[in-house]
């Protein structure tokens, strides 16, 4: 069985772990602009993965503490 290999993926896969590798790029991942939408999406899907949860689990202040973030 021969083995083929597809250069352009093989190409276009080390471009990636170059750009991945790049200082810009750890810049961004350390910066509001990466982190603050992932706490913006972090925040609810943890209360909707909450609703599964036995009650005596479910904390009564992080609960408010949520609630006054949707509201806001």
């Amino acid at each position: 069985m021969a083995l083929y290999y597809d250069w352009d993926s093989i190409a276009l896969g080390r471009k990636l772990v170059e750009q991945l590798k790049s200082k810009e790029f750890r810049d961004y991942l350390m910066s509001t602009h990466f982190w603050g939408p992932v706490a913006n999406w972090g925040i609810p899907i943890a209360a909707i993965a909450d609703i599964s949860k036995d009650p005596k689990y479910i904390s009564g202040k992080m609960t408010t503490g949520t609630v006054m973030l949707i509201v806001k």
